[in-house]
């Protein structure tokens, strides 16, 4: 079961593409704060994914608070934002106490859609030495550290993608990956996609209300980069609950 919560501080990160912005859905979840997580079953608690988790007041207290009486839970972070080393460290403290109290654990995915555009595409995001800087020092921890190429964009070549893939493969064992959604009345949309990649409508699975939202998915594109990826040992799944459920 997937817990989505809302956030205070919306992200800053500008990326063109971001769904998140253009669909009032993620102000309707609930907020960090009033979360509630069932206790019988899995659970997968996906903080802030139209915000800054980070940036929050109190971020960890209040998850250790949502989390005291409950177990089986997965905490899934995901960001294209430089950690602080202070952050790293409650990071690393959040798993630690979620492992031993048996309640659960962090998954923390490091999240890109481009190598060569990420300043014209996520221009208040990490740079790509970043990301890599930062898989590098969580490599060093017990956190599951997985990196997500969501979305595949459809303008950016598969060798590219393996490129990124190749970067990363001493640093990471899970990749997800997927297509990409667009608002069609979108500056992204006008600028990048019409009339140039065909979009079909695809049923949001994740979130409750089940919408139906624009979607673009180069299946062939993605198939290369997983048997890439593949070669060099990397497990790759569609979404955040396969990859989770394979190693639970």
């Amino acid at each position: 079961m997937r817990n989505l919560c809302s956030a205070l501080i919306p992200c800053s990160g500008g990326c063109q593409y971001c769904f998140a912005k253009w669909d009032d859905i993620y102000t309707k979840q609930p907020l960090l704060s009033t979360v509630r997580i069932n206790e019988n079953i899995f659970s997968v608690l996906y903080p802030c994914c139209d915000g800054e988790f980070f940036e929050q007041d109190n971020c960890f207290s209040e998850l250790k608070k949502i989390l005291c009486n409950r177990s089986c839970v997965c905490v899934d972070i995901s960001t294209k934002r430089h950690l602080k080393t202070d952050e790293i460290s409650e990071l690393i403290e959040l798993d630690r106490w979620l492992k031993e109290h048996k309640k659960g654990f962090v998954k923390f995915s490091i999240s890109i859609s481009t190598k060569s555009r990420i300043t014209e595409l996520e221009p208040n995001t990490m740079n790509y030495e970043e990301r890599i800087s930062l898989a590098n020092s969580l490599k060093q921890t017990n956190i599951l550290t997985t990196l997500t190429i969501k979305p595949v964009l459809p303008f950016i070549s598969s060798d590219e993608y393996c490129e990124i893939v190749k970067d990363f493969s001493e640093l990471i064992s899970y990749i997800t990956i997927g297509g990409l959604y667009v608002n069609l009345s979108s500056a992204f949309y006008k600028k990048y996609i019409e009339n140039k990649y065909p979009c079909i409508k695809r049923r949001v699975s994740w979130l409750d209300s089940k919408p139906e939202w624009f979607y673009i998915e180069d299946t062939e594109k993605i198939i290369k980069i997983k048997k890439f990826a593949s070669v060099l040992g990397i497990h790759v799944f569609d979404s955040d609950e396969e990859l989770i459920q394979s190693i639970n």
